[in-house]
């Protein structure tokens, strides 16, 4: 026989829709002892409770063990109760998130949990730092390279920007905005709409140009070796930090390390490139 899809062959007796009252009492199969079934009651409140009623109180779940039952509250000290679940400990308190706004070097360092914005996107930090969420320009004596308008140029194209160590980026918003400086390629003429931070070679006089604040500004010019001198160049990402003087040894053809007899132009990677003039 099946009640509600159960198999109760195994059963002496199916029950459905009973009132009972008196004690119930289960048999313990391992042991066979029999063991009073409690009757949980709720919430405890002021009254008289019975010898095995249950109740919770303070997050904790007591039991009555008072044969004559009681009206007294349950307690540790309290004979007439017996903590059956004692209540959870308390939890250490949860870090709160800080606003930190647009991120400024003048504001550093964050603290852990500050969240801040930069470049469209909204970071959090994972500990105290001073680094910013991606990797921003530098200008000669180390400080950050920035925009009339107050933003900051940023190192390589958006698609490759890598977020710092000490940072999560929580929202991804370069698609909606670049700051970065962006090469274009190389063209004749000047790319149309440009936009800050835009970058192209200029096939016609050999220059490089970048964008910014309505105009386009020369960064490099190209050149070729003549009779009675040789040009070398460097590339980095610091655009107001020229390299040092490299040491020619005063021989022909020859190329310092770190310096190559090629141009090679502007790439995510490199944001400048320097040329030198031997004679």
């Amino acid at each position: 026989m099946t009640v509600a899809g159960i198999n109760a062959d195994n059963y002496s007796a199916v029950l459905q829709n009973i009132i009972m009252t008196g004690l119930i009492f289960q048999v313990d199969e391992i042991t066979g002892q029999t063991v009073r079934v409690p009757l949980d009651k709720g919430e405890w409140v002021a009254g008289k409770y019975a010898y095995y009623d249950r109740v919770s109180h303070n997050g904790a779940l007591w039991l009555c063990v008072d044969d004559n039952g009681t009206t007294t509250e349950p307690s540790d000290d309290n004979p007439a109760w017996l903590k059956q679940v004692a209540e959870g400990q308390k939890g250490d308190p949860g870090l709160s998130v800080v606003g930190g706004g647009h991120w400024e070097s003048a504001k550093t360092p964050y603290k852990a949990n500050t969240m801040v914005t930069l470049a469209n996107c909204v970071f959090i930090s994972k500990v105290e730092t001073s680094n910013p969420p991606i990797r921003i320009l530098r200008v000669k004596g180390g400080n950050f390279l920035r925009k009339k308008d107050g933003g900051y140029y940023l190192a390589g194209k958006p698609a490759d920007w890598e977020v710092n160590e000490d940072w999560d980026m929580l929202l991804d918003g370069r698609e909606l905005k670049g700051e970065s400086i962006t090469f274009l390629g190389e063209f004749a003429t000047a790319p149309a709409n440009p936009k800050n931070g835009d970058s192209y070679r200029n096939t016609t006089d050999r220059a490089t140009y970048i964008y910014q604040d309505g105009r386009w500004q020369l960064m490099i010019s190209d050149g070729k070796d003549g009779k009675d001198y040789e040009y070398i160049y460097t590339r980095g990402n610091i655009i107001d930090n020229p390299p040092a003087k490299p040491d020619s040894q005063q021989k022909d053809d020859y190329i310092p390390e770190g310096w190559t007899d090629d141009f090679v132009g502007v790439d995510a990677d490199h944001q400048v490139e320097w040329g030198c003039k031997r004679f």
